[in-house]
């Protein structure tokens, strides 16, 4: 039951980012998850060490939304986003997870070369797959903390 209300709200969620950017491009909406991707990156990091500090620095959330409200970012700049998050998340997983973020990384490449993709259904997929895989990070290490905890 907790499962089937999980996955639930999860589609609900999706479906209004869905609605808020892959329609209409809510610039609000878009600045809020950017913003969510470098919390979620380095979260598990320790605090002040290099890799921490390297993912703060690289999501100007400021620089972000004066671009997108004044339609300056564009497809070149979401690649290098798209790239540079799925690297950081490289970083971060347990290899073993490498071969599903190589699929959905470019299942994401793949979408933004079709020909009826746009720009904000574009950022949905890449949004979604990325937070999966966070998702699959923050699973692991909770699993390993309760796996230390449990000794």
């Amino acid at each position: 039951m907790e499962e089937q209300i999980k996955t639930q709200m999860n589609k609900a969620f999706w479906d209004l980012v869905d609605e808020k950017i892959g329609k209409d491009l809510d610039v609000v909406w878009l600045v809020r998850l950017y913003a969510e991707l470098p919390k979620r990156l380095a979260r598990w990091l320790r605090p002040g060490k290099s890799l921490q500090i390297e993912i703060t620095k690289a999501y100007d959330v400021k620089f972000f939304e004066q671009k997108v409200k004044n339609g300056a970012f564009d497809q070149m700049e979401l690649l290098s986003l798209i790239n540079m998050t799925f690297d950081y998340v490289r970083k971060i997983q347990s290899p073993q997870r490498d071969n599903d973020l190589d699929k959905s990384k470019n299942e994401v490449l793949k979408y933004m070369e079709e020909k009826d993709a746009t720009f904000g259904k574009t950022v949905v997929k890449f949004l979604k797959s990325i937070h999966t895989a966070l998702d699959n990070v923050e699973e692991d290490m909770q699993n390993i903390h309760r796996m230390i905890n449990s000794k």
